[in-house]
């Protein structure tokens, strides 16, 4: 009889390295299962390499799906500093628009 390990599959081995990447509490707390926005990027050489061979190896689908689970990583596993920032954010557009209707008023005003 021998004793071993089961033996995992290429799927398992890529679905456990995307785990690891995108964060195990990642699609519980910004609801990734929707991706329907698009943005596009340039990347370098050597970083285009990198993610070409995350997709040979079957960690990812697709070039898209490599870098959009690098970035929701990152904002995940720092969401309580991304959250501030857009608060702060929000903040400034709130203020820039009011300047911007003052700005409007003061130049709607009949010359005195």
């Amino acid at each position: 009889m021998t004793r071993g390990r089961k033996k995992t599959t290429k799927s398992e081995i890529g679905q456990s390295l995307r785990e690891q990447i995108m964060g195990t509490s990642a699609k519980e707390d910004f609801n990734l299962d929707k991706r329907d926005i698009h943005i596009m990027t340039r990347l370098s050489e050597s970083i285009v390499e990198v993610v070409d061979a995350l997709v040979t190896l079957n960690v990812f689908k697709s070039r898209s799906e490599a870098v959009a689970a690098y970035v929701e990583n990152s904002i995940v596993s720092n969401s309580t500093l991304y959250e501030k920032i857009v608060e702060q954010a929000k903040a400034v557009e709130g203020m820039r628009d009011s300047a911007m209707e003052s700005v409007l008023e003061t130049l709607q005003k009949p010359d005195k």
